[in-house]
Protein backbone atom coordinates (compact mmCIF):
# COMPACT_ATOMS: atom_id res chain seq x y z
CA UNK A 1 0.00 0.00 0.00
CA UNK A 2 2.81 2.51 1.12
CA UNK A 3 4.90 1.40 -3.03
CA UNK A 4 1.31 2.38 -4.34
CA UNK A 5 0.65 5.49 -2.20
CA UNK A 6 4.44 6.65 -3.36
CA UNK A 7 3.75 5.85 -7.30
CA UNK A 8 0.78 8.00 -7.10
CA UNK A 9 2.63 10.86 -5.40
CA UNK A 10 5.41 10.58 -8.32
CA UNK A 11 3.01 10.45 -11.17
CA UNK A 12 1.27 13.75 -9.77
CA UNK A 13 4.69 15.38 -9.15
CA UNK A 14 5.66 14.30 -12.67
CA UNK A 15 2.64 15.54 -14.56
CA UNK A 16 2.63 19.03 -12.71
CA UNK A 17 6.32 19.34 -12.94
CA UNK A 18 5.93 18.61 -16.96
CA UNK A 19 3.10 21.09 -17.22
CA UNK A 20 5.29 24.14 -15.04
CA UNK A 21 8.47 23.38 -17.73
CA UNK A 22 6.21 23.46 -20.85
CA UNK A 23 4.33 26.54 -19.73
CA UNK A 24 7.53 29.00 -19.71
CA UNK A 25 7.78 28.11 -23.39
CA UNK A 26 6.67 31.27 -25.57
CA UNK A 27 4.52 30.38 -28.59
CA UNK A 28 2.70 27.16 -28.00
CA UNK A 29 -0.80 26.68 -26.79
CA UNK A 30 -1.75 24.50 -24.01
CA UNK A 31 -4.99 23.50 -22.59
CA UNK A 32 -6.08 22.17 -18.72
CA UNK A 33 -9.09 20.13 -18.06
CA UNK A 34 -10.49 18.48 -15.00
CA UNK A 35 -13.53 16.33 -15.13
CA UNK A 36 -15.50 14.75 -12.01
CA UNK A 37 -17.99 12.19 -12.68
CA UNK A 38 -20.33 10.72 -10.15
CA UNK A 39 -22.10 7.61 -10.64
CA UNK A 40 -25.42 6.14 -8.73
CA UNK A 41 -26.15 2.66 -8.92
CA UNK A 42 -28.59 0.47 -7.93
CA UNK A 43 -28.75 -3.46 -6.61
CA UNK A 44 -27.39 -2.50 -3.34
CA UNK A 45 -23.89 -1.05 -4.98
CA UNK A 46 -21.84 1.77 -3.63
CA UNK A 47 -21.56 4.94 -6.00
CA UNK A 48 -18.93 5.34 -8.12
CA UNK A 49 -16.17 8.64 -8.31
CA UNK A 50 -14.01 9.52 -10.98
CA UNK A 51 -11.80 12.21 -11.54
CA UNK A 52 -9.14 13.50 -14.54
CA UNK A 53 -6.82 15.68 -14.76
CA UNK A 54 -5.19 16.48 -18.14
CA UNK A 55 -2.62 18.51 -19.82
CA UNK A 56 -2.36 19.40 -23.72
CA UNK A 57 0.36 21.27 -25.78
CA UNK A 58 0.06 22.33 -29.33
CA UNK A 59 3.66 22.32 -30.33
CA UNK A 60 2.89 23.70 -33.41
CA UNK A 61 0.16 22.96 -36.31
CA UNK A 62 0.77 19.26 -37.03
CA UNK A 63 1.82 18.03 -33.64
CA UNK A 64 -0.06 17.78 -30.54
CA UNK A 65 1.38 16.19 -27.15
CA UNK A 66 -0.75 14.94 -23.80
CA UNK A 67 -0.62 13.47 -20.34
CA UNK A 68 -4.05 12.46 -18.60
CA UNK A 69 -3.90 11.30 -14.98
CA UNK A 70 -7.43 8.89 -14.10
CA UNK A 71 -8.49 8.59 -10.22
CA UNK A 72 -11.39 5.79 -10.05
CA UNK A 73 -13.18 4.57 -7.23
CA UNK A 74 -15.73 1.59 -8.18
CA UNK A 75 -17.09 -1.50 -6.58
CA UNK A 76 -15.35 -0.17 -3.50
CA UNK A 77 -11.65 -0.43 -5.52
CA UNK A 78 -9.36 2.55 -6.21
CA UNK A 79 -6.39 2.73 -9.29
CA UNK A 80 -5.24 5.29 -10.93
CA UNK A 81 -3.87 5.60 -14.57
CA UNK A 82 -1.43 7.54 -16.18
CA UNK A 83 -1.42 8.11 -20.20
CA UNK A 84 1.27 9.78 -22.18
CA UNK A 85 -0.43 10.35 -26.33
CA UNK A 86 0.70 11.98 -29.18
CA UNK A 87 -0.99 13.57 -32.29
CA UNK A 88 0.57 14.31 -35.63
CA UNK A 89 -1.10 15.95 -38.33
CA UNK A 90 0.58 14.19 -41.56
CA UNK A 91 -1.54 15.88 -44.16
CA UNK A 92 -4.55 17.95 -44.69
CA UNK A 93 -6.63 14.66 -45.09
CA UNK A 94 -4.99 12.15 -42.66
CA UNK A 95 -3.71 12.44 -39.00
CA UNK A 96 -2.62 9.85 -36.69
CA UNK A 97 -2.46 9.41 -33.20
CA UNK A 98 -0.23 6.82 -30.40
CA UNK A 99 -0.70 6.72 -27.00
CA UNK A 100 1.22 4.64 -23.68
CA UNK A 101 -0.99 3.92 -20.50
CA UNK A 102 -0.16 2.30 -17.11
CA UNK A 103 -2.16 2.38 -13.80
CA UNK A 104 -0.87 2.63 -10.25
CA UNK A 105 -2.81 -0.88 -8.68
CA UNK A 106 -3.75 -3.03 -12.00
CA UNK A 107 -6.69 -3.37 -9.69
CA UNK A 108 -9.26 -1.80 -12.77
CA UNK A 109 -7.39 -0.42 -14.97
CA UNK A 110 -4.82 -2.83 -17.03
CA UNK A 111 -1.24 -2.83 -15.88
CA UNK A 112 -0.21 -1.43 -19.44
CA UNK A 113 -2.09 -0.31 -22.63
CA UNK A 114 -0.88 0.89 -26.47
CA UNK A 115 -2.72 2.65 -28.74
CA UNK A 116 -2.83 3.29 -32.28
CA UNK A 117 -5.33 5.18 -34.59
CA UNK A 118 -5.66 6.87 -37.81
CA UNK A 119 -8.25 9.53 -38.78
CA UNK A 120 -8.86 10.04 -42.93
CA UNK A 121 -11.15 12.86 -44.11
CA UNK A 122 -12.91 10.70 -47.13
CA UNK A 123 -14.64 14.10 -48.59
CA UNK A 124 -15.76 16.92 -47.32
CA UNK A 125 -18.32 15.58 -44.90
CA UNK A 126 -16.87 12.65 -43.88
CA UNK A 127 -14.31 11.39 -41.55
CA UNK A 128 -13.62 7.56 -40.62
CA UNK A 129 -11.47 7.32 -37.47
CA UNK A 130 -10.47 3.67 -36.67
CA UNK A 131 -7.62 2.60 -33.70
CA UNK A 132 -6.72 -0.44 -32.23
CA UNK A 133 -5.73 -0.64 -28.58
CA UNK A 134 -3.87 -3.81 -27.27
CA UNK A 135 -4.05 -4.00 -23.23
CA UNK A 136 -2.42 -6.14 -20.71
CA UNK A 137 -3.98 -7.08 -17.16
CA UNK A 138 -2.09 -8.96 -14.20
CA UNK A 139 -2.50 -10.08 -10.73
CA UNK A 140 0.63 -8.12 -9.80
CA UNK A 141 -1.28 -6.45 -6.42
CA UNK A 142 -2.93 -7.61 -3.09
CA UNK A 143 -5.91 -5.65 -3.51
CA UNK A 144 -6.30 -6.88 -7.36
CA UNK A 145 -9.72 -8.74 -8.06
CA UNK A 146 -8.38 -10.16 -11.35
CA UNK A 147 -7.86 -14.20 -11.46
CA UNK A 148 -4.95 -14.34 -13.38
CA UNK A 149 -3.57 -12.71 -16.31
CA UNK A 150 -5.20 -11.42 -19.40
CA UNK A 151 -4.99 -9.77 -23.15
CA UNK A 152 -7.30 -7.79 -25.05
CA UNK A 153 -7.61 -5.92 -28.49
CA UNK A 154 -9.72 -3.91 -28.61
CA UNK A 155 -10.81 -2.16 -31.81
CA UNK A 156 -12.41 0.93 -32.57
CA UNK A 157 -14.44 2.17 -35.97
CA UNK A 158 -16.09 5.64 -35.58
CA UNK A 159 -17.90 7.49 -39.14
CA UNK A 160 -18.58 11.11 -38.95
CA UNK A 161 -21.16 12.94 -41.07
CA UNK A 162 -21.40 16.79 -41.22
CA UNK A 163 -24.80 18.63 -42.72
CA UNK A 164 -24.33 22.33 -41.84
CA UNK A 165 -24.79 22.54 -38.40
CA UNK A 166 -25.21 19.01 -37.66
CA UNK A 167 -23.11 15.59 -36.68
CA UNK A 168 -24.27 12.17 -37.41
CA UNK A 169 -22.19 9.72 -35.82
CA UNK A 170 -21.85 5.77 -36.18
CA UNK A 171 -19.54 4.35 -33.65
CA UNK A 172 -18.32 0.43 -33.12
CA UNK A 173 -16.20 -1.30 -30.40
CA UNK A 174 -15.19 -4.76 -31.38
CA UNK A 175 -12.89 -6.65 -27.95
CA UNK A 176 -11.00 -10.07 -28.23
CA UNK A 177 -10.15 -10.84 -24.94
CA UNK A 178 -7.77 -13.79 -24.11
CA UNK A 179 -6.32 -15.32 -20.75
CA UNK A 180 -9.32 -15.64 -18.97
CA UNK A 181 -10.76 -19.75 -18.74
CA UNK A 182 -12.31 -18.85 -22.31
CA UNK A 183 -11.59 -16.77 -24.65
CA UNK A 184 -14.53 -13.71 -24.42
CA UNK A 185 -15.61 -11.54 -27.69
CA UNK A 186 -17.58 -8.59 -27.31
CA UNK A 187 -19.19 -5.88 -30.20
CA UNK A 188 -20.99 -2.67 -29.31
CA UNK A 189 -22.72 -0.69 -31.83
CA UNK A 190 -23.39 3.27 -31.06
CA UNK A 191 -24.89 6.52 -32.82
CA UNK A 192 -24.62 10.00 -31.91
CA UNK A 193 -26.21 13.39 -33.32
CA UNK A 194 -24.90 16.11 -32.58
CA UNK A 195 -25.84 19.68 -32.97
CA UNK A 196 -22.74 22.63 -33.19
CA UNK A 197 -23.47 26.06 -32.49
CA UNK A 198 -21.38 29.48 -32.37
CA UNK A 199 -18.47 27.67 -34.44
CA UNK A 200 -17.24 25.53 -31.19
CA UNK A 201 -20.32 24.82 -29.17
CA UNK A 202 -22.30 21.74 -29.06
CA UNK A 203 -25.24 19.83 -27.75
CA UNK A 204 -25.45 15.73 -28.19
CA UNK A 205 -27.28 12.84 -27.81
CA UNK A 206 -25.98 9.29 -28.26
CA UNK A 207 -27.39 5.49 -27.95
CA UNK A 208 -25.30 2.23 -27.49
CA UNK A 209 -26.23 -1.75 -27.14
CA UNK A 210 -24.02 -4.65 -27.38
CA UNK A 211 -21.56 -6.40 -24.90
CA UNK A 212 -18.36 -5.05 -23.35
CA UNK A 213 -15.53 -6.41 -21.46
CA UNK A 214 -15.81 -4.72 -17.87
CA UNK A 215 -14.68 -5.58 -14.38
CA UNK A 216 -17.34 -7.53 -12.67
CA UNK A 217 -17.22 -7.86 -8.84
CA UNK A 218 -18.64 -11.19 -9.13
CA UNK A 219 -16.40 -13.03 -11.55
CA UNK A 220 -13.70 -10.15 -12.67
CA UNK A 221 -13.05 -9.43 -15.84
CA UNK A 222 -15.63 -10.48 -18.66
CA UNK A 223 -18.60 -10.11 -21.12
CA UNK A 224 -21.75 -8.20 -20.45
CA UNK A 225 -24.21 -6.75 -22.70
CA UNK A 226 -25.12 -3.25 -21.98
CA UNK A 227 -27.36 -0.76 -23.28
CA UNK A 228 -26.86 2.96 -22.87
CA UNK A 229 -28.48 6.72 -23.56
CA UNK A 230 -26.25 9.66 -22.80
CA UNK A 231 -27.29 13.83 -23.25
CA UNK A 232 -23.84 16.27 -23.63
CA UNK A 233 -22.19 18.86 -24.57
CA UNK A 234 -20.30 21.79 -24.52
CA UNK A 235 -20.35 25.58 -24.16
CA UNK A 236 -17.54 27.92 -24.11
CA UNK A 237 -17.85 31.32 -21.87
CA UNK A 238 -15.39 33.07 -23.69
CA UNK A 239 -12.74 32.29 -25.88
CA UNK A 240 -10.34 30.66 -23.11
CA UNK A 241 -13.28 29.34 -20.74
CA UNK A 242 -15.51 25.97 -21.78
CA UNK A 243 -17.42 23.74 -19.23
CA UNK A 244 -18.41 19.97 -20.22
CA UNK A 245 -21.37 18.19 -19.22
CA UNK A 246 -22.80 15.24 -19.13
CA UNK A 247 -26.09 13.20 -17.97
CA UNK A 248 -26.11 9.12 -18.29
CA UNK A 249 -27.87 6.22 -18.16
CA UNK A 250 -26.24 3.22 -18.72
CA UNK A 251 -28.06 -1.14 -17.84
CA UNK A 252 -24.99 -3.58 -17.62
CA UNK A 253 -25.83 -7.28 -17.01
CA UNK A 254 -23.97 -10.42 -17.32
CA UNK A 255 -25.32 -14.06 -16.42
CA UNK A 256 -24.82 -13.79 -12.61
CA UNK A 257 -24.72 -10.06 -11.97
CA UNK A 258 -26.49 -6.83 -12.86
CA UNK A 259 -27.09 -3.31 -12.46
CA UNK A 260 -28.15 0.53 -13.52
CA UNK A 261 -25.88 3.45 -13.18
CA UNK A 262 -26.99 6.89 -13.27
CA UNK A 263 -24.13 9.25 -14.44
CA UNK A 264 -23.74 12.93 -13.98
CA UNK A 265 -20.56 14.41 -15.17
CA UNK A 266 -18.69 18.36 -14.89
CA UNK A 267 -15.80 19.65 -16.54
CA UNK A 268 -14.06 22.47 -17.23
CA UNK A 269 -11.12 23.03 -20.43
CA UNK A 270 -9.00 26.30 -19.89
CA UNK A 271 -6.77 27.30 -22.95
CA UNK A 272 -3.68 29.30 -22.54
CA UNK A 273 -0.99 30.87 -25.30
Amino acid sequence: MQGAIITRILLLVSMLMMVWSYSAQAGSRQELQVFHRYSSLNSGLSDWSDWTLSWRREQDADNRYYLELNDIYHFDVRDQKIALGYHHDSSATLQYQTELTTSTAHSLYPSYSLYGGIETKLGQPLILNSGLRFSHYDKTNPVTMLNSTADSLLFTGRLDYYSGNHLYSYSLYLTRMQGLTLADNALTHSIKYAYIYNDMNNIYLSYAQGDEIDFDPETDLGSSAIQSITLGGMHWMNQRLAIVYTVARHNVSSTNFGYQRNELYLGIRKLYG
